[in-house]
């Protein structure tokens, strides 16, 4: 049995194919909020998914849309969309009450050598509109590493807004995109950690594969939370059944001991 603190994450449409299955399991879920579900929402989708946490059987965490979004954009009007999106997910979180809401920051040290200064002034701007809005719900609010090869451009953010913001740590991007040695990143960061997205791959593309199936050193890790005394939500995040279920395996056997 997972413990209260380990999430799922689930894709909306997905959650809605398998729906019936997805009730008779015994975990939390991170909701995967879709630009289409905030378009589009149907409410009678939406009063079947609260039903899931109306017992507090089970418990939920957001994951907001991140796909073309990006809070640093040097266009305004991409930075509207973004701050529409983000504010139409917490919206949403108001009828949910999720323990985290996860943000993808945007930074892609490729596409914005030299212009990381001006990036990230934009984010700051994009981020102090977003908590602004924020402030009605009782969420932790945090951006998760993706494209970064170092923790810099997201400790200027959660600094300038911490205890609002926190960080979310994908290890599956770390594995692929930062050649740091990962206790650098906990030292930076792990007095901001918030939660952790568990899945693994071979350093070289996003797999999502099942925990321990990769490279991503899952010891080192388990270490670093004793030494930084880190007590983050987890959320595996295979790419199919089967790597879930082998995460699920893999942190009954390692992590909860």
């Amino acid at each position: 049995m997972l413990e209260n603190n380990v999430f799922i994450h689930i894709p909306y449409k997905e959650l809605m194919l398998n729906f019936n299955k997805v009730e008779q399991e015994d975990f939390n879920i991170e909701l995967c909020i879709s630009s289409e579900m905030l378009d589009a929402p149907q409410s009678d989708d939406t009063d079947k998914i609260l039903r899931l946490f109306a017992d507090g059987k089970k418990d939920c965490t957001f994951h907001a849309p991140y796909r073309d979004l990006n809070p640093g954009s040097f266009d305004k009007d991409i930075r509207a969309v973004v701050l529409r999106r983000f504010s139409q997910t917490l919206e949403l979180a108001a009828l949910f009450e999720p323990k985290v809401i996860v943000f993808h920051a945007g930074f892609d040290p490729k596409r914005y050598l030299g212009l990381e200064y001006g990036w990230l002034k934009n984010s700051l701007r994009t981020w102090e509109k977003v908590l602004k809005k924020a402030e009605r719900t009782s969420a932790k609010l945090a951006v998760e590493n993706v494209f970064e090869h170092n923790p810099q451009q997201l400790l200027a953010i959660i600094k300038e807004f911490h205890p609002d913001l926190s960080f979310c740590l994908d290890v599956g991007h770390y594995n692929v995109f930062s050649s740091l040695p990962l206790e650098l990143w906990f030292e930076y960061l792990s007095e901001y950690l918030a939660e952790i997205h568990l899945h693994d791959n071979n350093g070289k593309i996003d797999e999502h594969l099942a925990i321990g199936q990769g490279t991503f050193p899952f010891d080192e890790l388990l270490k670093l939370l004793k030494r930084y005394d880190c007590s983050p939500l987890f959320t595996i995040e295979g790419r199919d059944e089967p790597a879930i279920r082998d995460s699920i395996e893999y942190i009954e056997k390692h992590f909860q001991q």
